[in-house]
């Protein structure tokens, strides 16, 4: 079997110490023989999509500086009320990561690609310190299939791009509208925000609900805010 550290990918062990300004903490590098937890990854909804469906090239997003990544300890600010999952690093080391001087926060250059065999699928329902308690031992993608049931997670895969296609579209009919109305709630024109306050305020739409991820709020609210902004198109404030 490869090492961890003759598979890296070139460039991937620059000095991450000049990102201080991003982390809000000092980077360190791992020792050479500390161990390194298995670490996460939360990419959102399409680049989950396009992971799942093998399409995803890289873990970074398009402005980020550098990947964040958590161990299973971490704690998110928000739900996953879309149900998206997370991406799981089974060998990360490959990756040289350091630790971003936040606990339970690490990074790693931003040209961090995809690896479809050691960096696979986490389902939504299943909680990251269980998942990192059952894959301690595995080291690619078809290690996990086993301990998860090969059927079973195929099929929870299979489920989160269905359920991913459904929360993708319905954003897309919601955002014209939202983000009109966001632009207006922002505006540097007292006018416009006034309007677009007291036109949110009759219908019972807050500021969380403009500028919260679309996964990131539940089910119910994405439904009353579809209904809302798309059947009330035309009546948003000028």
């Amino acid at each position: 079997m490869v090492s961890d550290q003759a598979a890296r990918p070139d460039g991937l062990s620059e000095n991450l110490a000049r990102f201080r300004y991003h982390t809000g903490g000092r980077p360190t590098p791992l020792a050479e023989d500390e161990p390194c937890p298995l670490l996460f990854r939360d990419v959102g909804p399409g680049a989950m999509a396009r992971f799942l469906s093998g399409e995803l090239r890289q873990l970074c997003g398009p402005v980020s500086p550098i990947t964040y990544l958590r161990t299973a300890d971490y704690r998110e600010p928000y739900t996953d009320y879309g149900r998206i999952g997370r991406i799981v690093l089974l060998q990360p080391r490959r990756a040289t990561p350091w630790r971003a001087g936040i606990e339970t926060v690490f990074i790693a250059s931003r040209r961090t690609p995809v690896d479809a065999d050691t960096m696979v699928f986490v389902p939504a329902d299943v909680p990251l310190a269980d998942a990192a308690a059952r894959l301690a031992g595995a080291r690619c993608r078809e290690d996990v299939a086993d301990l998860f049931g090969r059927s079973q997670y195929e099929e929870a895969a299979r489920e989160t791009l269905a359920r991913i296609d459904r929360l993708q579209r319905t954003l897309a009919e919601t955002e014209p509208s939202a983000s009109r109305l966001r632009r207006l709630f922002q505006s540097a024109e007292l006018r416009q925000r006034d309007s677009a306050r007291e036109w949110m305020r009759r219908r019972s739409i807050s500021e969380s609900d403009l500028c919260t991820a679309w996964h990131h709020l539940p089910e119910e609210r994405r439904r009353f805010l579809r209904e809302t902004l798309v059947g009330e198109n035309e009546e948003l404030p000028a």
